[in-house]
């Protein structure tokens, strides 16, 4: 039986986080590295590994649980754009760690946790596809109007310290949080393996940071998530029969509507 977690190990998860990140801020101007790739492989892993650790921690909760999550995370996220300028980068930093951590979480895992059946995340995996890649790729999506934004982007990624700085680079977003915590939501629903889960994503994000090593472009980081959900678990890929020829029409018509949205350029 798979233990189900609560609120106070999440926020316990997001606070840790953060202090993580003022640590790593406080050292980061000795810390210099000889290769400026060594510092994206550094604050990648270490915002995935926090990423995963919170999504696995996040409990399912009621839907005004999840609203209250949302106003308050709102509320947190507009002081900091508004007092911004009396604010200090590290400070900010903390806040948008716990922020995002907490609520993201709770959002992915109160979701993940009504799935109705483990072949559902198909469908799942399939839009989630579509909509990050149409948000990085496209010049209208809102990740690549978000990246041209340093203050917005800053709200809404993870933060992590530059070795050798003392500033702070925007690693993952909001989005891969939210579905990190559905993915684990859904496995400990089903008992699909918490662990293989955990592998499956850890691997998808690595396979993601390689991607972006290699292209020197921003890449979404929900294919490589997804992808790994299916090929980690054989239910993941099986829709239920009575779901199947629904679930055509409507994923039929989103890649419709994503080809022609990126042909129409």
């Amino acid at each position: 039986m798979v233990r189900t977690p609560s609120l106070t190990s999440l926020v316990l998860v997001a606070v840790a986080s953060s202090g993580l990140v003022f640590a790593f801020w406080v050292l980061a101007p000795a810390l210099a590295l000889p290769w400026p790739m060594l510092a994206y492989v550094s604050a990648f892993v270490a915002v995935a590994a926090m990423t995963l650790t919170a999504a696995a921690s996040a409990p399912v909760l009621s839907w005004k649980g999840v609203v209250v999550s949302i106003v308050a995370g709102i509320i947190a996220l507009g002081a900091v754009a508004w007092y911004g300028e009396h604010i200090h980068s590290a400070v900010e930093a903390v806040i948008v760690t716990v922020v995002l951590l907490t609520a993201g979480s709770i959002v992915g895992a109160t979701v993940g946790g009504r799935i109705e059946h483990p072949g559902h995340l198909l469908a799942v995996v399939v839009v989630s596809v579509l909509v990050d890649t149409f948000s990085v790729f496209h010049p209208a999506g809102p990740t690549a109007a978000v990246v041209s934004r340093p203050a917005v982007i800053a709200l809404l990624a993870l933060p992590w310290p530059v070795f050798g700085t003392d500033v702070f680079a925007p690693v993952l977003g909001v989005g891969d949080i939210v579905f990190a915590a559905l993915y684990f939501a859904t496995t400990r629903r089903y008992e699909l393996g918490m662990w293989r889960t955990a592998l499956a994503l850890a691997l998808g994000l690595l396979a993601t940071m390689v991607g972006v090593m290699v292209a020197q472009v921003p890449l979404p980081a929900l294919v490589g998530m997804g992808v790994a959900m299916l090929v980690a678990h054989p239910k993941a890929r099986r829709l239920p029969r009575e779901d199947r020829r629904k679930a055509l029409w409507v994923l039929g018509a989103l890649v419709l509507l994503w080809l022609f949205l990126f042909l129409r350029r």
